[in-house]
């Protein structure tokens, strides 16, 4: 768990964590990513342009915000 943390990383360090993440966790993996850190600073655009897909059934199927992202790798 990696919680609310993503905002306060510097930028230099969100792409090779993201990148480290992608690599080491398996197929199928779901990176789930709260309102807190997906409306802070560029943390939005970082997830939006890395390897993970965004999931978009899980919005209406499971989280009640629309701000909650699901990526899957």
């Amino acid at each position: 768990m990696f919680r609310n943390a993503w905002p306060y990383l510097e930028p230099s360090k969100i792409y090779p964590l993201m990148n480290d993440l992608y690599k080491n966790l398996p197929e199928g993996s779901l990176l789930v990513v709260g309102e807190f850190d997906y409306s802070r600073r560029n943390t939005r655009s970082v997830f939006e342009t890395s390897q993970f897909t965004p999931v978009e059934s899980f919005y209406s199927d499971i989280f009640s915000s629309r701000d909650t992202l699901v990526f899957k790798k």
